[in-house]
């Protein structure tokens, strides 16, 4: 099974990004492939065992909250 995940809300504090956050958690425990895109100020990758995180730079300010 692979599953991906696209969002704007990984890294940051709220309860849609803890529950991705627990879905990668749950995934890297049972072996399931989980890739999340997701972007940030920097371009990074992160691999957690069967997890993949790659975040991208956003090429514009993106601000939905204020």
């Amino acid at each position: 099974m692979k599953i991906a995940v696209i969002t704007d809300s990984y890294y940051t504090i709220n309860g849609v990004s803890r529950t991705y956050q627990q879905m990668a958690k749950y995934c890297q425990g049972k072996k399931i492939r989980l890739d999340v895109f997701t972007i940030g100020e920097t371009v990074r990758t992160q691999n957690k065992g069967s997890v993949n995180i790659y975040q991208f730079a956003a090429s514009w300010p993106v601000k939905y909250y204020y």
